[in-house]
């Protein structure tokens, strides 16, 4: 009812039509009686929440390793898919968050319902440890169409994807190339001059990379 009114097509606050929106409510209730139409349904959802998580988790790895300070809504650390007001104002479960975030700590591999706590405790673990990288410089890396991808010093990179299923090439310049540590997986990397989004994510559809300070790594090069 909300975003009917909100539209002002066919109903709106200052002159509701009731009785159509009642009709249209009577309809989407209907929907729901309908087999063929919620398997339809269900299958499209799961599809949007695929990519929707993806590209979530994307653009939290890019608030949070710009330039800038790094802002979340409050509540955000854990998958919400609500809509506008009022109901982005629900109370937070903090303790919830709290608990899981003190598994994550201990080393429990993070889940699909922890993913993005997950990302964002190694992300801002990272910017303590490395604040230097931080204060210093933003460069883009080369990364086509699929990806997005830049360098925060010479002692960062992350690289998230744009479009699903490309294959996202990032060029490595050559102060760059050499061992990096994978923040997200704790794996080593060997940059070469070319690496694929593919290559450095792991787990999770986007990368976290830090200057290495040991010998070893699987080699990512082209």
């Amino acid at each position: 009812v909300k975003a009917m009114r909100e539209a002002k097509l066919t109903t709106d606050w200052a002159d509701p039509d009731e009785e159509h929106e009642r009709a249209v409510r009577r309809f989407i209730a209907g929907l729901y009686r309908s087999e063929a139409f919620l398997a339809e349904l269900e299958a499209f959802v799961a599809e949007v929440a695929r990519r929707g998580e993806a590209a979530a988790l994307g653009q939290t790895l890019l608030k949070l390793t710009a330039p800038g300070v790094p802002d979340l809504y409050q509540g955000d650390e854990l998958w919400c898919r609500s809509l506008v007001d009022p109901d982005n104002r629900r109370p937070v479960d903090w303790e919830r968050r709290r608990r899981l975030l003190a598994g994550l700590i201990a080393g429990e591999p993070p889940t699909r319902e922890t993913a993005k706590l997950f990302l964002i405790h190694r992300a801002l673990d990272l910017r303590g440890r490395r604040a230097d990288a931080f204060e210093g410089g933003y460069r883009p890396l080369d990364a086509g169409n699929d990806a997005f991808a830049f360098a925060r010093g010479d002692a960062v990179i992350a690289a998230m994807p744009l479009r699903p299923g490309g294959p996202g090439r990032i060029a490595v310049p050559e102060d760059l190339r050499g061992r990096w540590r994978d923040v997200l997986d704790d794996r080593g990397v060997e940059l070469g001059s070319e690496a694929t989004l593919a290559d450095l994510a792991g787990a999770l559809p986007v990368a976290l990379l830090e200057r290495a300070a040991h010998e070893g790594g699987d080699t990512i090069s082209r």
